[in-house]
Parts: structure tokens; sequence; C-alpha cells
């Protein structure tokens, strides 16, 4: 996200810079921060995401029929 009192050419160098590097590149405006710039990564590019843990079942006892004597 760019302040909108950033000049053109910093927020096209910084894009390009970007999408060099990352997958997607989205540029937003900035609008009641202090900050001229703020920059979120995510994923390079040629990077897949790693899976997570998934739970696995875990077998329980069946209980067994009693006979009567």
């Amino acid at each position: 996200s760019f302040s909108s009192s950033l000049a053109g050419s910093v927020v096209s160098e910084i894009t390009s810079k970007l999408n060099a590097t990352y997958q997607t590149v989205t540029k937003t405006s900035l609008t009641g921060t202090t900050y001229d710039v703020v920059i979120i990564t995510g994923l390079r590019k040629g990077a897949t995401p790693k899976p997570t843990a998934t739970a696995t079942a875990t077998p329980t006892a069946t209980p067994k029929p009693t006979t009567a004597p």
C-alpha cells in the first residue's frame, strides 16, 4: 500500500521489484496512516504453500460381546 503523497516513480520502482520476487502483487492506497509504504509479503515465485497438519483418525477399542456362563 502506498501513500497518495508518494511519487509515482517510487511506487513503480517498488512495485517492479516486488513483481520480480513475489507471485502476486496488489497495489492499494493508504489513508489515515503515518506510513508512506506498507508491504505485506506472501509466497515467492515458484514456491508452493506448505501443507498444514491434518488430524488423522485414531482407532478406538471395540467392545467384545461377553457370553453368559
